[in-house]
């Protein structure tokens, strides 16, 4: 199998961000380009408009702190990365991302401090319409 197309899907917190060197090997083995999909949270029910700009300013601000330390370390070992950044229900912007670009892994980085309910639908949603191969990495490996 070859993959040529690899995203790592990626939240806004720190602790998603434990696949990205486990990512950038692999496309880097594979000679594939890396995108990582940035998805942060849709916010429900704000009381003011000014609070979802605010949010999204913050989590934009948060992605692209994060897309900056993985630009830097993709291009230290030569691998070409794009990032996206998305808004939305986590699962459903990555599965869109899939539709709409040719994907030929889904890289994903699992932090045990997520609760289990949550985590299993994410899994089984992505599992279950995903088009494209899935990779699963263990935060702390």
């Amino acid at each position: 199998m070859t993959y040529r197309n690899i995203i790592l899907a990626n939240e806004t917190s720190a602790d998603a961000h434990g696949a990205l060197v486990p990512a950038i090997a692999l496309a880097r083995a594979f000679k594939a380009k890396l995108t990582m999909l940035v998805v942060s949270p849709r916010l429900f029910a704000p009381t003011l408009m000014m609070e979802v700009d605010q949010a999204r300013s913050a989590a934009k601000t948060r992605a692209d702190f994060l897309g900056s330390i993985a630009y830097r370390q993709a291009q230290e070992a030569g691998v070409s990365l794009d990032v996206s950044f998305e808004t939305g229900p986590f699962a459903e912007r990555i599965l869109d991302y899939i539709r709409n670009h040719p994907v030929d892994l889904l890289v994903l980085g699992l932090a045990r401090k997520r609760k289990l309910p949550g985590l299993l639908d994410t899994m089984a949603l992505l599992f279950r319409k995903s088009s494209c191969s899935i990779h699963i990495i263990r935060d702390g490996v």
